[in-house]
């Protein structure tokens, strides 16, 4: 919720494409990735993805301490974590954005 990417009307065009190749709904998992942010509440959920994608497909947040798999570090020794569920799937695709953060910049 703290960015302004319109997921609700971006999500519908990426499942669109996905069901034409004869992916199921029960194939398809939405992860949250809210980095330090607290998990969305069901109404957030609800304003981010729409009612009909919760009531068709899993969604979920992610928890960045729990259920990761250790990819190794970093070149700074900093750990890489990857949630179990995304490591699995087949396919991946990020709807998100790249914007100015008010206390951090670029």
């Amino acid at each position: 919720m703290t960015r302004p990417t319109r997921t609700y009307e971006l999500a519908p065009l990426v499942l669109e494409e996905l069901h034409a190749t004869g992916i199921r709904a029960d194939d398809i998992t939405f992860v949250c990735a809210l980095g330090a942010h607290g998990a969305l509440t069901m109404n957030a959920l609800r304003r981010k993805l729409d009612s009909r994608i919760i009531e068709t497909y899993r969604v979920f947040n992610h928890n960045p301490y729990e259920h990761c798999v250790e990819l190794g570090t970093t070149s700074y020794g900093t750990p890489v974590r990857i949630n179990r569920k995304v490591m699995a799937a087949d396919v991946k695709i990020g709807i998100a954005c790249v914007t100015a953060h008010a206390q951090t910049g670029f």
